[in-house]
């Protein structure tokens, strides 16, 4: 059985602006979840499939790369969930919209039935978007979809937390991103990117 996660990379200079950001909010908050992953937005949160699957998978997801183009847009807000997690808000666009509904769609076929613990565990869920977690296994599948680039993880203080949130409230970032690719990453092998897939 293979855990995977599908994300979406940025081009090369919002990534080290991206990074950059990280590593402040890293030294602040005492975090290094966030930095176990490289910069990016998740198309698609940990799932689980037969490792026979994996190559259908894989064409799958170059076929979604191979037609679909680059786009952009410009990372500004700050934004912290309520499970002591930073990042900034990714425009919902109907670039990005449509890319997550093609993936969800492929993930759909080939993932099997498991959740991930956390997020059976998490309280913080309505009780509709709690079904769609059931239903998905991931919390923000089709209607609840927040993309986000993660800044700092739930590896954080609750008062570390509070602090950084009234700090940021009001911070506004220009990080112009451009999607340039989609990948692939390995949960289960520290987060490992088996799979990049530029976008045509």
């Amino acid at each position: 059985m293979t855990t995977l996660s599908v994300i979406g990379l940025p081009d090369t200079s919002a990534s080290i602006r991206i990074e950059r950001l990280m590593r402040e909010m890293a030294t602040k908050s005492d975090s290094r979840r966030a930095l176990a992953f490289p910069p990016h937005f998740s198309l698609w949160g940990a799932f689980q499939l037969p490792d026979d699957a994996l190559p259908g998978l894989k064409s799958d997801v170059e076929r979604i790369a191979q037609t679909t183009e680059p786009f952009s847009f410009t990372l500004t807000r700050y934004g912290f969930y309520p499970w002591r997690v930073m990042y900034l808000d990714v425009e919902k666009s109907a670039e990005v919209r449509r890319l997550h509904q093609r993936v969800k769609h492929t993930v759909e076929h080939y993932r099997t039935s498991w959740i991930p613990p956390s997020l059976r565990e998490n309280t913080h869920w309505s009780p509709a978007q709690k079904s769609s977690v059931e239903k998905y296994g991931y919390q923000f599948a089709g209607r609840y979809f927040s993309p986000h680039v993660t800044i700092a993880g739930n590896d954080i203080s609750q008062a570390t937390f509070d602090q950084l949130k009234n700090e940021l409230s009001d911070r506004v970032e220009q990080i112009p991103m451009t999607v340039s690719a989609i990948a692939l990453i390995d949960i289960a092998d520290h987060n490992r990117l088996i799979h990049r897939y530029s976008l045509s």
